[in-house]
């Protein structure tokens, strides 16, 4: 018995066949155009050398702020105090899906800032830092020292265990030595904890490794203020805890000074006085924990 085809039939499987065959053609995705300027406005506060940077720019949702002073940040807007007198160069990049622009706008600083402090009274902050002569402090080798978590700090993003103590010892046997008249002596023995910020691998090494642009992290000699519950430390490369953690941003390069905010000062059944500080670097809150003994 011979096969016959319905003529209909064989129109229909004719189009399908052509239908599934047929290549998709995609809708083309027009990107918008890149920002066409990347404009920013500059106030300055009532707190003497500090500003605020807002951007302005139209259709942008990353932006990317470089003060001038070795610190970046990023953020619609961005608050800065200068420790010293010079012309900062302030520099904004704004992206969006088209493409990024950058922009530069001048802070002329008059003046370096002056603060005043009081004499080492009893009970005020330069007391508990340095005895009044001179005292020795160290991150403290217990899980915790070194904590990160949102402002408020109502999580922790990330703490030290007693694992990171064992691992990191070249850090925690670095010593932060406070006197009296407002210096600050930085002892890392010999050793520092890299990173790749730095330049250098997770790991100790010695001291000597530190490159040219980042050496101002090894020891040295600089100078500190201590009002009410602030501890401002001065010179280039002075910090306590991480290097990274400034105000207002995680720098790769070493800045001019940081201001932590001493939250808490106690001491424990052995003796040893704690010192619990934090700094603000904006996306975020990092605490460390000292002790003195």
């Amino acid at each position: 018995m011979k096969n016959i085809l319905n003529p209909i039939s064989v129109v229909i499987c004719t189009l399908i066949t052509l239908v599934s065959c047929q290549p998709q053609i995609d809708d083309k995705i027009s990107l918008p155009p890149a920002p066409s300027a990347a404009e920013f406005t500059i106030e300055q506060l009532p707190e003497e050398n500090s500003y605020r940077f807002v951007s302005t720019t139209e259709d942008g949702f990353l932006y990317g702020w470089d003060l001038g002073n070795g610190m970046t940040v990023s953020g619609p807007e961005a608050t800065v105090t200068y420790p010293d007198a010079g012309v900062y160069i302030v520099e904004l990049t704004v992206f969006n899906s088209g493409g990024h622009v950058t922009s530069t706008q001048s802070v002329i600083v008059d003046n370096d800032l002056v603060i005043e402090e009081g004499p080492c009274d009893e009970g005020t902050l330069k007391e508990w830092l340095s005895d009044c002569d001179q005292k020795t402090w160290r991150l403290n080798p217990a899980e915790g020292a070194l904590l990160v978590g949102p402002v408020g700090l109502t999580e922790t993003w990330w703490q030290n265990d007693e694992n990171v103590v064992t691992e990191r010892d070249c850090a925690f046997n670095d010593e932060w030595i406070f006197f009296e008249d407002g210096t600050l002596i930085y002892d890392t023995k010999g050793d520092i904890w890299g990173e790749d910020y730095m330049g250098i691998d997770f790991m100790c090494v010695d001291e000597t490794v530190l490159g040219p642009g980042v050496s101002a992290w090894g020891s040295g000699e600089h100078n500190y203020t201590a009002i009410g519950n602030e501890l401002a430390l001065m010179g280039l490369g002075a910090y306590i805890g991480l290097p990274k953690a400034t105000n207002g941003g995680e720098v790769t390069m070493p800045v001019n000074s940081i201001t932590y905010t001493v939250t808490s000062q106690t001491t424990d059944a052995d003796g040893n006085d704690l010192m619990v500080i934090q700094v603000n670097y904006g996306a975020g809150i990092w605490q460390f924990t000292l002790v003195a003994n």
